[in-house]
């Protein structure tokens, strides 16, 4: 059983397609898991209580960094050290309004200005650094702190959100690349499980079962794959069938036929053991076994060549041919002879009509006389013995034809005819590399034959 399902777009489409749409869900998964790790940032981590209680507390411990070291804002070397050990902590230090240090992580960088480490302060302001504003946001912290050197008024930026938002970063181009690839892997499956479907399915109907189920998948490459599979299943299942019916037929054939020929051969046999054993009262005793024996001889060769035309026609094997070239006019002339000679001593009117020049034909002899005595069997078998017989053979440009008509017989016995001898004639025909066809009407049939001339240029037959 096939069974079809609709079609849609080849791989190559459909990989394309599912590729666009998984970036463009793998960007848009990551955009969304970025949005909502930066809203719960700021919402929870960044909310304004907790922002001012860090920014204090850092704004505490470097206080009392600066007065357990009773340093000065000259000690840039140990100010440095405590601002990189809380690595996300940017430092303004000023006086009266100008911006004297200002160290610390800004902008995704370590930034250090108006010192040198361990040096001495630098008279030119920083081109970045402004002075600290008179009111404090979140994450801020504005303190003046007695250094051993004097009073600053210290600024404080806490920016230990941003590991936070690093981490969901990564985590929104893990989860989208998570998504992109769940996307392909998915559409992989799908084809690589259509694949292993039709494989189980072709592995049944190798191991025999070709009643076995094949599925037509979509209209892609693998569909037509199936498409192609399911056919050649349905071809060889026609072919089994083909078979199975032809080896039945022959088996009746076989069948009928020994049972025929038995009936016969044990007649023959019988009368023969009586020739044999002398057992004949008179010469016209001895003549009537002898007529019985001849006659079912002949039931027998009839027999014989009607089983040798089935095979002829029906078996599949290529027949062999052993072609010559001869004359045309001689052959025909001593083949419709043999015939015609004993048509006419039955009694039968013959109108012959000979080719009226010589070409040559390129046949097998053997086949041609086999074809000439089926077509006059036919004839003694079905034809009207009160009408004449018309054989007519005549050459064209590039074959000759052969045609022989006669009268149908008024009551023929329709059980009789299997046409199996016309069609045996029809194979021997093909396989020289000519054509026959028959005609008829409610009083005459007619049988024509033609054949290709050889001509120099050939350089075959058209034999099987």
């Amino acid at each position: 059983m096939t069974e079809r399902k609709g079609k849609w777009l080849s791989l190559r489409v459909r990989f394309a397609v599912t590729m666009i749409f998984a970036v463009a869900m793998g960007f848009l998964g990551a955009k969304g898991v970025k949005m909502l790790g930066d809203a719960a940032i700021e919402r929870i981590y960044m909310e304004p209580e907790r922002a001012v209680q860090r920014s204090q507390e850092l704004m505490d411990s470097f206080e009392d960094y600066v007065t357990r070291n009773h340093l000065s804002l000259h000690n840039t070397k140990k100010i440095a050290q405590w601002v990189q050990e809380r690595h996300f902590v940017f430092l303004i230090a000023s006086q009266n309004g100008k911006v004297l240090l200002n160290c610390g992580w800004l902008e995704g960088e370590e930034f250090y200005s108006a010192f040198e480490q361990g040096g001495e302060a630098q008279p030119e302001e920083p081109p970045a650094a402004q002075e600290p504003a008179d009111y404090v946001m979140p994450g801020e912290a504005y303190r003046t702190i007695a250094f051993s050197n004097g009073r600053y008024q210290v600024k404080l930026y806490d920016f230990t959100e941003e590991p936070l938002s690093r981490l969901v970063l990564v985590l929104a181009y893990f989860l989208g690349t998570l998504l992109l690839l769940a996307i392909m892997i998915g559409y992989h499956q799908s084809v690589i499980r259509k694949i292993c479907t039709l494989g189980r399915e072709v592995q049944e109907v190798a191991m025999g079962n070709v009643h076995g189920n094949i599925t037509l998948l979509s209209g892609d490459e693998i569909g037509d794959l199936s498409q192609s599979v399911g056919a050649m299943r349905d071809t060889v299942m026609e072919k089994m069938r083909a078979e199975q019916e032809a080896w039945n037929a022959n088996s009746d054939l076989i069948t009928r036929m020994s049972h025929d020929i038995r009936t016969p051969l044990t007649v023959l046999m019988g009368f023969l053991e009586l020739l044999e054993e002398g057992q004949f009262s008179d010469d016209e005793n001895y003549r009537s076994y002898l007529n019985t024996c001849m006659n079912n001889a002949y039931q027998l060769r009839e027999l014989a060549d009607r089983l040798f035309q089935y095979f002829f026609v029906f078996g599949h094997r290529s027949y062999e041919i052993k072609p010559e070239v001869v004359d045309a006019k001689t052959l025909l002339s001593q083949l419709v002879s043999e015939h015609t000679v004993l048509l006419r001593e039955q009694g039968w009117q013959i109108v012959p009509t000979p080719m009226d020049r010589r070409v040559k034909v390129r046949v097998d002899p053997i086949y041609m006389k086999r074809l000439m005595d089926n077509l006059f069997s036919n004839i003694e078998k079905y034809a009207d013995a009160s009408k004449p017989v018309y054989i007519t053979a005549k050459a064209e440009p590039e074959q000759i034809q052969l045609r022989l008509k006669n009268g149908i017989r008024p009551h023929p016995d329709p059980a009789q005819s299997t046409e199996i001898g016309l069609k045996t004639c029809e194979r021997i025909v093909q396989i020289m590399g000519g054509s026959f066809f028959t005609l008829r009407d409610s009083e005459s049939f007619e049988a024509v034959i033609h054949l290709p001339l050889w001509l120099q240029e050939d350089t075959g037959c058209g034999g099987e």
